[in-house]
């Protein structure tokens, strides 16, 4: 009776350690299930912008179904206005492609990729850069 008792003292306060490293290893994983959520969740968004910014250079040919300086000027800040509507102040919007033989425009997007701690990286780049390829639009 008494060896029992004496091994229950031994054995007494030994599983709060192991509690502790369970609960970390639960909460880092935790962490690194949100951190990878956020990260796709920036990539559907950022993708989503591209394509409305293409989108409204691509609609801006006028009735001719041609697009000139003035209406993709035009086109192109309106889409910049949206695409930062969207993502904040700090994406960055650009036409980089206009092929009329084609009818097709390719726009591209970045913007920072969202961070769930302040001093943590991230998983993969700091910015998300997404192309669209949309194809003009005529009204006919």
């Amino acid at each position: 009776m008494a060896e029992a008792a004496a091994s229950r003292e031994a054995e007494r306060g030994s599983g709060v350690l192991g509690l502790c490293f369970g609960v970390l290893g639960f909460l880092g994983f935790l962490l690194l299930a949100t951190q990878i959520a956020m990260s796709l969740y920036a990539n559907t968004v950022v993708s989503g912008a591209a394509l409305d910014g293409g989108r409204i250079v691509a609609r801006a040919a006028g009735a001719d179904g041609v697009l000139g300086p003035g209406e993709l000027a035009s086109a192109r800040s309106a889409a910049e206005r949206r695409v930062r509507d969207l993502l904040g102040e700090a994406a960055r919007f650009e036409v980089t492609g206009v092929d009329l033989a084609a009818d097709r425009i390719t726009v591209s997007v970045q913007a920072p990729r969202p961070r769930l701690l302040l001093g943590g990286g991230t998983l993969g780049s700091d910015t998300v850069t997404r192309h669209a390829e949309v194809r003009l639009e005529v009204l006919q």
